[in-house]
């Protein structure tokens, strides 16, 4: 091979791994045949009788209903769980009272925070409450969302295994549960002109949603972009 042809294959090769990098699963996901739905998650449980009790008490007080299930969810929020490690990404769930840890949003209820599921660095899938069960995760929306978790402190913290993972997981939420009709990042969930905020419901009028910053918009438009190509899926957000 001439000089001239090694330089120009050395740029070719070169301006592909830049492109995967921007558009990671995404571009990798456009080259390969639809996906079949499934995927494994190991359980790491944090229901119990007093989150049940407290998921109760928080519904009557934000949304009027007395229940702590989650009947025909309709959309899914995807998050970070604000720190690195991958244990303390499950353990800040485990328990069922906030207790002194969020003084943030004490005012709203005594419930801990809570997620369906939690997605490790690696792409490791956690189960952590049943789809069917409320958790509180996003003011306004608990009533009808379930929620992922993504072990990072920033978005720059998260990574492909659990991007591919996370759509993996999106796509079998959705196949399971054709009432989820809208997708969001947590970034995203009071946004105005969400298609979503047809869905918001709060009684406490002094209680206004906290701002948020995760997942961020280019993992959400990874995010997005797999599932269209990977999963031929759309949800509204």
């Amino acid at each position: 091979m001439a000089t001239g042809e090694r330089t120009i294959l050395r740029a070719t090769i070169g301006a592909f791994a830049a492109t995967f990098l921007i558009l990671g699963s995404a571009t990798l996901a456009a080259q390969q045949p639809a996906a079949s739905v499934g995927v494994a998650a190991k359980p790491y449980p944090i229901q119990s009788d007093q989150r049940k009790t407290l998921s109760r008490d928080y519904a009557k007080l934000h949304y009027g209903i007395d229940e702590w299930r989650l009947v025909d969810p309709e959309m899914i929020i995807v998050h970070f769980t604000g720190s690195d490690s991958d244990e303390a990404s499950l353990t800040v769930f485990k328990s069922a009272s906030l207790g002194d840890t969020r003084p943030d949003i004490v005012a709203g209820g005594a419930l801990n925070v809570g997620i369906h599921y939690v997605v490790w660095r690696d792409g490791t899938l956690w189960s952590l409450m049943p789809e069917t069960d409320m958790a509180r995760h996003a003011a306004g929306f608990n009533h009808v969302a379930l929620g992922i978790e993504m072990t990072g402190s920033s978005a720059a913290k998260l990574t492909e295994a659990q991007l591919v993972s996370c759509a993996a997981l999106v796509a079998d939420i959705v196949r399971r549960n054709p009432s989820v009709k809208y997708l969001c990042g947590h970034h995203e969930y009071v946004q105005k002109g969400r298609a979503h905020l047809a869905l918001y419901r709060e009684l406490m009028k002094d209680y206004p949603p906290p701002v948020k910053i995760d997942p961020g918009d280019a993992f959400m438009s990874q995010l997005r972009a797999v599932l269209n190509t990977r999963y031929s899926l759309s949800l509204s957000d």
